[in-house]
């Protein structure tokens, strides 16, 4: 709080903003501790969490798109940041459920029939074949996993149960039209699931 704020030609918020991703991407047991340095400086500066967050969803929707280069263990650790940062109360239950249905749905949109102009009954199924997600990668049940792991235990009273309850029936669903899980990968969601 006692840096140059104020000052323009500092720009102060794109170094906050910039170092905070860097401890993100490369210090993974420190995420929580750099979430909490964030939610306290919430209240005093949220447009740079606001940037911040938005610079993670943006990395984490870009990762989705290039499943050949992506950086597992990098956005893992972002994964891990917002559920930090949830755990804190800087962000909402809503975002946090956008980002996993995020995870689950990008790339999985129905496609709509041109011939009959009718609208799909359901708007994401994760039976429809991309390249973007390949049934053969289970990377994104890793990031669900790692976000449940991180908050999920928040999320078990009120409102949010039910919430809860809505988004595991789709993750099963979308685990179930992989046809093969690796071990590690079933054990972990396993272990969500007996956690949760």
């Amino acid at each position: 709080r006692k840096l140059p704020w104020s000052q323009e030609e500092e720009s102060v918020e794109f170094h906050v903003v910039k170092a905070s991703l860097s401890v993100a991407r490369k210090k993974y047991v420190s995420v929580s501790v750099l979430a909490d340095c964030l939610s306290g400086l919430s209240s005093h500066r949220p447009n740079a969490i606001i940037l911040l967050v938005d610079k993670v969803i943006e990395e984490l929707t870009r990762g989705l798109e290039i499943p050949l280069k992506r950086q597992p263990q990098r956005m893992l650790s972002l994964v891990r940041l917002l559920g930090e940062l949830y755990n804190y109360s800087v962000l909402s239950g809503p975002l946090i459920f956008e980002i996993l249905y995020l995870i689950i749905n990008h790339g999985h949109e129905v496609p709509r029939d041109e011939s009959n102009n009718t609208v799909p009954v359901e708007k994401y199924n994760p039976k429809v074949v991309t390249d973007i997600d390949p049934p053969s990668d289970c990377f994104r049940s890793q990031l669900v996993c790692e976000l449940l792991n991180t908050s999920g235990r928040y999320f078990m009273l009120g409102v949010t149960r039910v919430k809860l309850g809505n988004f595991l029936i789709m993750f099963q669903r979308y685990l179930l039209s992989n046809p093969h899980l690796p071990a590690h990968i079933e054990f972990d969601v396993l272990d969500l699931f007996d956690t949760l």
